[in-house]
């Protein structure tokens, strides 16, 4: 189970269940849930940052610019 959830960290435990039964181990999907929480496997998988929403780009673009109370003082 370590090996699969190495090579493919996005897998849960349905689909290592189905990977172990190829390898010729079957066993029952419950016992991979109950691994796969034992052993923290679910933590395995990686979540993708968000991606920049429009405003977040225009704002980091405009850098010092947008700070119009700076230009106020002056």
């Amino acid at each position: 189970m370590l090996e699969i959830s190495r090579d493919h960290p996005e897998y849960g435990y349905r689909r290592t269940a189905v990977e172990l039964a190829e390898m010729g181990y079957p066993i029952n999907r419950k016992m991979v849930a109950r691994l796969h929480n034992y052993w923290d496997l679910s933590l395995m998988r990686r979540a993708k940052r968000p991606k920049k929403s429009g405003v977040r780009v225009l704002l980091q673009k405009a850098g010092a610019l947008i700070n119009l109370a700076a230009s106020l003082r002056k």
